[in-house]
């Protein structure tokens, strides 16, 4: 990635969860990279970049949620792997990056 690319970061917000935002996420078998999941605003200029290219479904595929526990619920579904999805979800955080073009809604 350029340096003029959206680069990952980690927020300690606390989101309004009856807003929504539009994001993708992809991965996480990405050549090069820490093959972490990555998740972008839908419509990021970066899901354009060749990093993504074999990534075309999953830049196609958005999804609304509130919150990176939404992602990582939706990700690794808590039904199918089996844990408390009201405790257990911050395990996993650690396996996906959120990149700055997703803005979680904030309270007010």
């Amino acid at each position: 990635m350029s340096p003029t690319t959206c680069t990952p970061t980690t927020t300690t917000s606390t989101p309004d969860a009856s807003a929504q935002v539009s994001v993708v996420i992809i991965g996480p078998n990405l050549r090069g990279e820490d093959h972490k999941f990555h998740v972008h605003a839908t419509g990021c200029p970066e899901l354009s970049a060749h990093l993504y290219r074999h990534h075309h479904r999953d830049t196609k595929r958005p999804y609304q949620v509130a919150t990176a526990r939404e992602v990582i619920l939706t990700t690794y579904d808590p039904a199918v792997l089996g844990y408390d999805p009201d405790t257990e979800w911050t395990d996993y955080v650690s396996e996906f990056n959120f990149f700055p073009c997703v803005h979680w809604p904030t309270t007010t």
